[in-house]
C-alpha cells in the first residue's frame, strides 16, 4: 500500500480536503482520489487499498484564517481581518473580499494557506510512512515575505518628487517622535532643524523607491552623503518610510538591503542612521543586518533634572 507523495497529488488532496460537501479516499492501486459516494461498503473494507484523506472541516479553515491574521505584521489589515473574524456573519466571504483589496496581502494569504494545508497533508503522509516503517519526509517551507517583495519594483529614483517625498518624510518623522514628551510645536521644530537645507533632489541625496504592481509609490528610503566625513565615503539615512497599509511585508528592510548593497560595494564606505523615538525599537533589527552602535545621544529636560537632583526653585 506504499505510494509516493508528489506535488500534483498534494494539490489534488488539498482540493479534496476543501470540498466540504464530499468525502474522498485515496485509491492506492489506481493512484487516484475517489469520492466516498462512489464506493460501496465492501470497497471500504479494503483498508490496504482505500485510505481516508486528512480531515478538514470549516472550523479548520476558520482557525487557519485566525492564525494568518495573528501572523500578519500589517497593523491596519491585521485589525481589519480580526474584526471580520469576530463579526459572526458571512465571515468567509468578508475575509475573501477584504484580501482582494490588497493583492500583496492576498498573495501572502494564499501562500500561508497552501503551506499550512501542505503541512497537514505531509503530517498525514508521514503517519502512514511511520506505519510502513519508513522515515519521515522533511520539507523546507519557503517564507512568503520574499514572494511578495518580488512583486514590487525597488530602484533608485533619479528625479524624485520633492513635494511628495517631503510630505511623507514629515509625516513619518512626526509619527516616529510621537511618543516623546515634546509639544507639537517642539516636534515640528525638531523636524525642521533636522531637514534644514535638505531636499530629496539635492545632488548629494540618494532616493530609493518601492512601487506596487500598479505603479503606486508605497515606500522610499532617503539618504545623503555625509559632507563632514572627509576620510571616507559616508552616507546617512534620513528616512525610511512605508505607507501604513503596506507595512509588515518587508519593504523597509528590502530598501535598506538594496541601498547598503549598492553603496557598500566600495571597501571603506560607511552608512549611518539615527534611531529616534519609536525607531529605537528597530535597533536589534538593524544590528542583525550588520549595523553597530556608532554614537549615543542622551537627553534630559529641566523638570527631570530638577526632580532627580531635588532642586528647589529660587524664591
Amino acid at each position: 500500500m506504499k505510494f509516493e507523495l508528489g506535488p500534483e497529488l498534494v494539490d489534488q488532496i488539498i482540493f479534496a480536503m476543501e470540498d466540504q460537501e464530499n468525502d474522498y479516499y485515496f485509491d492506492v492501486v489506481e493512484g487516484t482520489l475517489v469520492p466516498a459516494i462512489e464506493l460501496a461498503e465492501e470497497d471500504l473494507e479494503e483498508e490496504d487499498r482505500y485510505i481516508p484523506l486528512p480531515e478538514w472541516r470549516s472550523v479548520d479553515g476558520f482557525n487557519l484564517m485566525e492564525r494568518f491574521t495573528a501572523s500578519l505584521r500589517n497593523p491596519i489589515y491585521r485589525e481589519r481581518l480580526r474584526q471580520i473574524l469576530t463579526s459572526g456573519r458571512g465571515v468567509f466571504r468578508q475575509f475573501k473580499d477584504a484580501l482582494k483589496e490588497r493583492p500583496e496581502i492576498e498573495k501572502l494569504w494564499f501562500h500561508f494557506k497552501n503551506r499550512e494545508m501542505k503541512k497537514e497533508v505531509y503530517r498525514w503522509y508521514n503517519s502512514l510512512r511511520e506505519s510502513w516503517g519508513l522515515k519521515e519526509v522533511e520539507i523546507d517551507w519557503e517564507e512568503p515575505e520574499d514572494l511578495v517583495i518580488s512583486d514590487f519594483q525597488l530602484n533608485r529614483w533619479d528625479v524624485p518628487d520633492d513635494a511628495l517625498l517631503l510630505e511623507l518624510d514629515r509625516k513619518g518623522f512626526l509619527e516616529m517622535v510621537s511618543p516623546l514628551s515634546l509639544s507639537e510645536a517642539e516636534k515640528e521644530g525638531l523636524y525642521q532643524s533636522k531637514r534644514f537645507g535638505l531636499s530629496p533632489s539635492h545632488p548629494d541625496s540618494i532616493v530609493l523607491q518601492a512601487r506596487s504592481p500598479s505603479e503606486e509609490l508605497v515606500a522610499f528610503l532617503w539618504a545623503m552623503k555625509n559632507k563632514f566625513r572627509t576620510d571616507i565615503e559616508a552616507y546617512h539615512i534620513l528616512q525610511i518610510y512605508c505607507k501604513p497599509e503596506y507595512r509588515g511585508i518587508g519593504l523597509s528592510r528590502a530598501l535598506v538591503e538594496t541601498f547598503c548593497t549598492s553603496v557598500l560595494s566600495v571597501p571603506g564606505n560607511r552608512v549611518t542612521i539615527e534611531l529616534l523615538g519609536t525607531a529605537l525599537e528597530l535597533s536589534e533589527s538593524f544590528e542583525s543586518t550588520g549595523f553597530r552602535p556608532f554614537s549615543q545621544v542622551l537627553e534630559v529636560d529641566a523638570s527631570s533634572w530638577k526632580e532627580s537632583h531635588r532642586l528647589v526653585e529660587p524664591t
